[in-house]
């Protein structure tokens, strides 16, 4: 049984929930921690998409807060996901995150494809510093690491990566806590300036909002349809009925999204696609 579990953090990865309490308790080995968290030594560690979430719940000690829906609303990046999946899919992915592996999740999610996985586990340097002189340590933010986001939506801050890998074959079964990984001399790194900070920005509040609202149950992918199609018709760029002017969308997209932008996001546009 768990006591000592630490509280959790705002928009904190559960993957840095657990390797703050690793520190804490200064396990003598990686799979020690597995054992005792998820009740098997066997357990490879995931950051985004932990699963047998129901094991770690069960573990803690009585009079604890933490649920399962709770530790996959707040503390992993299924929401950011949630409102684009099939309700069955998604409930699905829930369910595989409490009984289940997590590491297969991201392929039903739909991840893969040009949009490369995230290589470093990331930080904004500004949050750093807020975290240390709010909570006396800093931890690992979910928004800091979804792909696409470059800066920080908070502090308008790109985004640094860390030496700590998002999968690491060679410490697959080890939680590194960001207090020990991200030093003083990461803090002072000089950041590329980039012409598109505005949209990027925007990019970051809006996947920010995504975590933070949980409640898509009235939401499908007929909705989400209907919703872009009123707002293309309110821009003369659809009929009220649905018919979509395909070549004004296209110009009216690229002169909003720039073509290099859409390179750097690795969502390429094929006009001649139909």
């Amino acid at each position: 049984m768990i006591c000592d579990l630490p509280i959790a953090y705002p928009d904190e990865l559960l993957y840095s929930l657990c390797a703050r309490y690793s520190e804490r308790m200064q396990y003598p080995s990686a799979r020690g921690v597995i054992r005792d968290l998820f009740g098997s030594e066997e357990i490879i560690v995931t950051v985004g998409f932990p699963g047998y979430l129901g094991n770690l719940v069960s573990n803690l000690s009585p009079g604890h807060h933490y649920t399962v829906d709770n530790m996959i609303d707040n503390h992993t990046l299924l929401p950011f996901y949630a409102p684009f999946l099939p309700s069955d899919r998604l409930n699905q992915i829930r369910q595989k995150l409490e009984v289940g592996k997590g590491r297969a999740i991201s392929l039903q999610i739909g991840l893969g494809g040009d949009i490369s996985p995230l290589r470093w586990l990331r930080f904004c340097s500004h949050c750093v510093a807020d975290d240390r002189q709010r909570f006396e340590e800093c931890y690992w933010h979910r928004i800091h690491q979804l792909p696409g986001i470059d800066l920080c939506p908070i502090h308008n801050m790109n985004l640094l990566n860390s030496h700590a890998r998002m999968q690491d074959t060679r410490a697959r079964y080890e939680f590194l806590a960001a207090e020990k990984i991200v030093s003083n001399q990461e803090l002072s790194m000089v950041e590329p300036s980039n012409r598109y900070r505005e949209m990027l920005l925007k990019i970051s509040q809006e996947a920010s909002w995504l975590l933070q609202n949980h409640d898509f149950s009235a939401v499908s992918a007929f909705s989400i349809r209907e919703r872009y199609l009123a707002l293309l018709a309110d821009r003369s760029l659809a009929t009220h009925g649905g018919k979509i002017y395909a070549s004004k969308l296209l110009q009216a997209f690229k002169h909003y999204y720039p073509i290099d932008l859409l390179k750097y996001l690795h969502c390429d546009l094929n006009a001649s696609s139909e």
